[in-house]
């Protein structure tokens, strides 16, 4: 619901950048329904504050 919600945000100008910009996401069923959003690159991380920071802290460390 937030993706389509910060969808019609964006409109269909946005789209694009938002399906190109990576996703972390806390849950992997939460990773699954963003794939079939059309997001490109979604990184399930473990749940929670820490797990969703480390999962930032290390793809940008791969990813720089």
């Amino acid at each position: 619901e937030t993706l389509h919600n910060l969808a019609a945000l964006l409109g269909e100008a946005g789209r694009p950048l938002l399906a190109s910009t990576p996703l972390f996401a806390p849950h992997e069923k939460i990773a699954e329904a963003a794939r079939r959003f059309g997001i490109a690159r979604v990184i399930a991380t473990p749940a929670g504050d820490d797990g969703l920071v480390d999962g930032l802290v290390n793809w940008f460390r791969n990813n720089p």
